[in-house]
């Protein structure tokens, strides 16, 4: 495979990356009261950082930035820049959230607006396949749809967050899932697959 040295290089880059920055983020989450604190849901026997977020998200946009000036163009049209504002908004929100807590209705709200960004710059399902049917075109109510499926992702990664590790290790096995579906179709996909995976493992 053409594309397995800068594969390796991009995973290897964006994990130690953030492997060396988590102390800092763990100084930080604690520095500023981001801490999960034993419940119900939280299994852990004393408080957590909940501060992870800040590496992975400085660590992304790092090495989209140095792909985008080294490789070219392919790797920061206006859709994953309009992904890097969303994925700011959602950790700024995060962050409050975490600090002061919000009430499920303003964070919902939050979300929703933040949800739009990404929508702004074209980044809407604008078909389904479901089985029996094949694949259905939403038409108008791809806005909808489009919300609705921003917004059930963030909150399923919420929901399942309840053991130390427990989100990072789902989410990177989703991120294998579209590295298996975009392999030798996509190979701007491979490397984002790449970036991600080094940078949630690293986590």
């Amino acid at each position: 495979m053409q594309q397995l040295p800068a594969l390796a290089l991009a995973l290897l880059a964006t994990l130690v990356a953030t492997r060396l920055l988590m102390p800092l983020a763990r100084r930080l989450g604690h520095h500023w009261g981001l801490v999960d604190r034993p419940s119900w849901r939280r299994r852990q026997k004393e408080a957590v950082p909940c501060s992870g977020g800040l590496a992975i998200y400085v660590v992304v946009v790092a090495a989209a930035t140095t792909l985008w000036l080294t490789v070219g163009p392919a790797f920061a049209p206006g859709a994953i820049i309009a992904l890097a504002v969303a994925g700011l908004c959602v950790l700024v929100l995060g962050v409050v959230d975490d600090r002061f807590g919000l009430h499920a209705e303003k964070k919902l709200l939050g979300q929703a607006i933040v949800a739009t960004i990404p929508m702004a710059a074209g980044l809407t399902l604008e078909s389904l396949w479901l089985p029996g049917l094949g694949v259905v075109q939403l038409g108008p109510a791809s806005g909808s749809i489009t919300l609705l499926w921003y917004l059930g992702f963030i909150n399923s990664i919420n929901l399942i967050d309840g053991l130390d590790g427990l989100a990072g290790g789902i989410v990177a096995f989703v991120i294998c899932a579209i590295f298996i579906g975009v392999a030798g179709i996509d190979p701007v996909g491979m490397i984002w697959s790449a970036v991600f995976f080094g940078a949630v493992t690293g986590f």
